[in-house]
């Protein structure tokens, strides 16, 4: 029965079942033995009828259960073919976490760093006002210093010239470092009207000085004498008699024509 059950050219199940069916209802003792009784052979039918519906319900009942057993190898393998997808969509998920962790991680240090760079820039830039400030203030101070114990061993055009030269020199320094500030904050440039402006007055002042002092625009009496005590000392003054100073005012009135 096995083999007819895998095989459909054999026969079918269902047509032996009839086939046995009709066997057993249509038996009817015919044949006699030697002795002239019947014989009957219904027991052995009913029993072969018994035998072949008992392993044809065994065969079907085997089909059924290979049916259900493969129905829920093949639900099983869908729930496995759905996991998979489940845990290959979890391991992509988790490596696209894990390359957003890593590039949040590294745009965080980036930032750090950049921070760190504003951070020196922000130093730079106060040290270099700080330097500008102090360059400025004591070269300015040096310079008046400078010019102020000098001023009666000199020309008015020397210092005139020495004042602008060195005003040039300081204000391009400045601008210099200034534009060295700008530069590393990486912020605009400056406006060069303004450093054009005042480097063509200074120019123009350096220009002028030269052409006055060839030309001797302002004339000036280098043998003038600056300081008043010189020829009036109010000390004296005090200890003069009454007598000298009309000669004291004198000598008051002829300096003060001189200069």
């Amino acid at each position: 029965m096995t083999l007819i059950d895998g095989d459909s050219d054999i026969g079918s199940l269902d047509v032996l079942a009839q086939n046995m069916q009709a066997i057993k209802d249509g038996y009817v003792p015919k044949n006699k033995d030697e002795k002239g009784n019947i014989i009957d052979i219904r027991k052995e039918i009913v029993k072969l009828y018994d035998h072949t519906n008992l392993d044809i319900a065994r065969i079907n009942y085997t089909k059924t259960m290979t049916n259900d057993t493969m129905a829920e190898l093949a639900k099983n393998k869908l729930l496995i073919t759905e996991l998979e997808d489940k845990v290959k969509e979890s391991e992509e998920f988790l490596k696209s976490l894990t390359d957003k962790t890593i590039e949040d991680m590294k745009d965080l240090s980036d930032q750090v760093q950049e921070k760190q760079r504003d951070m020196q820039k922000e130093y730079i830039t106060i040290l270099g006002i700080f330097a500008a400030i102090v360059l400025a203030f004591t070269g300015g101070m040096t310079f008046s210093n400078s010019v102020l114990e000098n001023i009666d061993k000199a020309s008015v055009y020397r210092i005139t010239l020495i004042a602008l030269i060195i005003g040039l020199l300081f204000f391009n320094l400045l601008c210099l470092l200034i534009d060295f500030i700008r530069d590393i904050n990486g912020k605009i440039p400056r406006k060069k009207y303004l450093w054009i402006v005042v480097n063509g007055l200074l120019v123009l002042g350096i220009i002028g000085t030269c052409f006055s002092y060839q030309y001797r625009w302002f004339s000036i009496n280098e043998n003038t004498l600056n300081p008043i005590e010189s020829h009036l000392c109010f000390t004296d003054i005090a200890d003069t008699n009454s007598k000298d100073m009309p000669v004291l005012f004198w000598q008051f009135r002829q300096f003060s024509g001189k200069f």
